[in-house]
């Protein structure tokens, strides 16, 4: 009975960490930092080759200026973020046509969110995205934590960056950029699937304190 239990026990545990795994493989989250707290912020998943866009789940930044969002498991190549309250684009990031984003995107990265300063935006009639592109910024490692850092001044011409970093861009757009947030990319939290490894082991333990117990437990007379 001890080692069924055992075996029992050890078969579940394992295959709740193999569901754990394939999750945080075909998912990823992104939290946005830096933002207004109470401010509702929303994103469309898009595709250059002309599928209609999916837009994600709205939702409204925290005390602590984050706001998270689980991107779906589909082969999008662009992402594009809002501010709904403010009425202005956040950032987009963009790949070649039909390069998944959630293939490229590796959990522990970060991609700045630039407040725009003092600027004129030249043949545009509405405010633009901040545009990041995957391809450029990811060649250049800019991606990786501690290249940018909260406060860093950004500058423009006509769109391109003037301080030598590739793939990041505000189209029109001649004057500087506050760094004011980041895009940090990490996997779902296992939650559920967690809890119940948890408590498996805890079952196994359990099971290999009790039945020796049992066993040397003296007999009734």
């Amino acid at each position: 009975m001890a080692s069924l239990t055992r075996s029992v026990t050890t078969f579940l545990l394992g295959a709740s960490l193999c569901i754990t795994a394939t999750l945080a493989h075909s998912e990823k989250v992104d939290t946005l930092t830096g933002q207004v707290p109470g401010h509702l912020i929303g994103c469309d998943y898009t595709f250059k080759n002309g599928d209609p866009s999916i837009p994600c789940a709205q939702d409204f930044v925290a005390a602590d200026g984050t706001v998270s969002f689980l991107k779906p498991n589909a082969p999008f190549d662009n992402i594009e973020y809002f501010d709904f309250t403010a009425g202005k684009p956040l950032a987009a990031f963009f790949n070649p046509i039909n390069v998944p984003i959630n293939d490229t995107i590796v959990p522990g990265t970060q991609y700045p969110i630039l407040r725009r300063d003092s600027g004129s935006q030249v043949g545009s009639f509405f405010d633009v995205f901040v545009e990041i592109d995957f391809p450029a910024f990811d060649g250049a490692n800019l991606q990786l934590p501690g290249v940018f850092a909260t406060g860093d001044l950004l500058n423009f011409v006509n769109g391109a960056n003037t301080d030598g970093f590739s793939g990041i861009s505000i189209p029109g757009y001649t004057g500087s950029g506050t760094v004011v947030g980041f895009d940090l990319v990490s996997v779902p939290e296992p939650g559920t699937l967690a809890l119940l490894a948890l408590g498996l082991s805890g079952l196994g333990w359990l099971g290999r304190r009790s039945i020796p117990s049992l066993q040397h437990a003296p007999r009734a007379s």
